[in-house]
């Protein structure tokens, strides 16, 4: 008889889609919190997030259009690995795997990178591997605030991030139906919060921050 090896692959990572929008000002940011609380009552959830990224010496995640980030909020910390994206008039598609890890030992990571190498996780084991990694630098980050409202049967999540070369402010949604969703999004920042001039996201907070550009 033949034998036969098999290889087997592993699961392809959760595609996340997403509604991304840009907000002209810190005024149109104001004006959409306060049509929001009016309309959709008060937040289900205000985080202060603290994101922070990191690559090999030689950039060979973001040569690959990957990234790989630790965000703090609440005491807690989620590390993500993300690959593939597309930006395309304003919907974010993106492969994506996150976890949470300890938020301790993963602050100590801030300080000595090299850490990323040895904790345990499935996230973390998953960019090892993909990218053969043998050593890690940290490439610094950025503070977000983000307000959660219902709308539609899903979160809108208001957005002011700063980063150290200026402040944006904007509209982020996750969700199965991004192009119907977007312009419910448009219709009720215009209709209800009186905002006008917003626009897609052309870039993702990291490649603001990798560019250091408010677009």
């Amino acid at each position: 008889s033949l034998a036969f090896l098999v290889r087997m692959s592993a699961a392809p990572p959760p595609m996340e889609v997403e509604v991304k929008l840009r907000l002209p000002s810190a005024e149109a940011y104001e004006q959409v919190r306060a049509a929001c609380v009016r309309v959709l009552g008060e937040p289900q959830r205000v985080y202060e997030q603290h994101n922070n990224f990191f690559d090999a010496s030689d950039g060979r995640l973001a040569a690959s259009r990957a990234a790989l980030r630790l965000r703090f909020y609440d005491d807690q910390c989620r590390v993500t690995y993300k690959s593939n994206p597309k930006l395309r008039d304003g919907i974010m598609r993106v492969e994506e795997r996150e976890e949470s890890i300890d938020a301790a030992q993963a602050r100590l990571a801030l300080e000595n990178p090299s850490l990323l190498l040895t904790m345990g996780g499935e996230v973390l084991d998953q960019v090892r591997a993909d990218f053969h990694l043998d050593d890690v630098v940290y490439l610094g980050g950025f503070h977000n605030t983000r307000i959660v409202f219902p709308f539609e049967g899903v979160h809108l999540e208001l957005d002011e991030t700063r980063y150290d070369f200026g402040t944006t402010w904007g509209i982020e949604v996750e969700t199965s139906e991004p192009e119907a969703l977007k312009g419910k999004l448009l219709a009720f920042v215009e209709q209800e919060a009186g905002v006008h001039g917003v626009g897609d996201s052309t870039m993702s907070k990291l490649h603001t921050f990798i560019q250091r550009s408010l677009e």
